[in-house]
């Protein structure tokens, strides 16, 4: 079964919040095995929110790639990382294909599975 975010992530600008990122390592879902066949657990993101008066400001390149850059310093098993994007949020893809993220073929209900494997 699935856990819930074990981190919560406040994207400030100066001390106005403008987004949050959930996270943490959860157990391979259901509709998952065939992508992470030599894993039993992942790491995920489970929601990514930049209030849209702050969009397009850098503030989501800047929390994404802090995020990553934690989840890679205790992330010693080199666990995958998954987020889902629904298909129609183009801008969200190209946001996380740029970011290192890749597009599984997995379709969840409207959800895209995305995955960056660890280096």
């Amino acid at each position: 079964m699935e856990k819930a975010p074990e981190k919560l992530f406040v994207i400030l600008d100066e001390k106005i919040p403008v987004g949050l990122v959930l996270y943490g390592k959860s157990e391979v879902a259901e509709h998952e095995p065939e992508l992470f066949p030599n894993y039993t657990a992942v790491y995920r993101m489970f929601g990514f929110f930049i209030d849209q008066t702050f969009q397009k400001q850098g503030f989501g390149k800047q929390a994404l790639r802090k995020v990553l850059e934690e989840i890679q310093a205790e992330n010693l098993a080199r666990l995958p990382i998954t987020l889902e994007v629904k298909g129609q949020n183009t801008v969200a893809q190209a946001f996380y294909q740029e970011a290192g993220f890749q597009d599984t073929g997995v379709r969840y209900n409207d959800d895209l599975v995305y995955v960056r494997f660890s280096k």
